[in-house]
């Protein structure tokens, strides 16, 4: 009978460990909703451009993140989603289900691409003041593939990012379009070839329409990218 008592005894811490061992697993793949909003950056440049909305086509999300409890994470998705830069709409929406924790990194990369060849992959809206108070609407209409790397921040603009489940997140992703055109000029803005669009003065940017300054654009593209955490 002691031997009985004494071979329970020695089994009961480690029944303990496997329980707790395994109630901590299913704790680490609870998750919570992170829903995803796009926008462009409204700062001007010193030119007197800039950008208030547009259109997105984004094809791919890639998620990749290190936890500090459970493993890592790591996913693909193909949303196809029309994103909508003034509104922060998505159609589709743009949401994930994230195992909770706390992430010590989390590095984002969001892909477009055209649907068509007469869609572009990426479409900015915007304007442009000219020194004698004159506005130009200007149009800026990316027709390549491209992909966006992004390191993720916190609401304080850390890199550790907390997850809790039952508490939804909100992930803001900003193009940053004063970065983009950060380098064209007034005058450069001021030599564009321009049109009449729904009565109104127009500058288009694309490859064939003031291909200059869409060139140095496009070179900029992928950078400075923002993906915050609320």
């Amino acid at each position: 009978m002691k031997r009985i008592l004494l071979k329970n005894i020695f089994l009961l811490p480690i029944i303990l460990f496997a329980t707790v061992f395994s109630s901590c697993g299913k704790k680490w793949k609870q998750t919570t909703k992170a829903n995803f909003s796009f926008s462009v950056n409204e700062g001007t440049t010193p030119s007197g451009l800039h950008f208030t909305g547009g259109n997105f086509r984004l094809t791919e999300v890639h998620f990749t993140g290190s936890r500090k409890q459970g493993g890592n994470v790591d996913f693909t998705n193909h949303p196809n989603s029309n994103l909508n830069l003034a509104t922060g709409g998505s159609d589709p929406v743009v949401v994930y289900d994230i195992p909770q924790g706390t992430y010590k990194n989390i590095q984002l990369e969001f892909r477009t691409d055209q649907e068509n060849d007469s869609t572009p992959s990426m479409i900015l809206t915007g304007q442009y003041i000219n020194l004698a108070h004159d506005t130009f609407q200007v149009y800026f209409d990316f027709e390549a593939s491209e992909i966006f790397r992004v390191q993720a921040q916190s609401n304080n603009a850390g890199q550790e990012i907390t997850m809790i489940e039952g508490t939804p997140a909100t992930v803001s992703v900003i193009l940053d379009s004063e970065y983009w055109f950060d380098l064209i000029t007034s005058t450069q803005l001021d030599n564009a070839d321009q049109i009449m669009l729904n009565g109104k003065p127009s500058i288009i940017i694309n490859e064939s329409d003031n291909s200059d300054i869409y060139q140095s654009v496009s070179s900029r593209i992928s950078e400075s990218t923002k993906a915050v955490f609320h």
